[in-house]
């Protein structure tokens, strides 16, 4: 990683359903620790497997 101040996740969901309910969790504060501790503006790549 080029910089220190990256957090990674890599995840495989189960279903479509099981990411959102994820992305529910969060949006309702369930990261708030986390965040509070890197206190800045966050990207997000989401990466697919290719098809073929």
């Amino acid at each position: 990683m080029p910089s220190t101040d990256v957090l990674v996740e890599v995840a495989d969901w189960e279903s479509v359903q099981a990411r959102a309910a994820h992305l529910e969790a969060a949006a309702a504060g369930a990261y708030a620790p986390l965040l509070d501790l890197v206190a800045a503006p966050f990207r997000v790549t989401v990466l697919s497997p290719l098809d073929g």
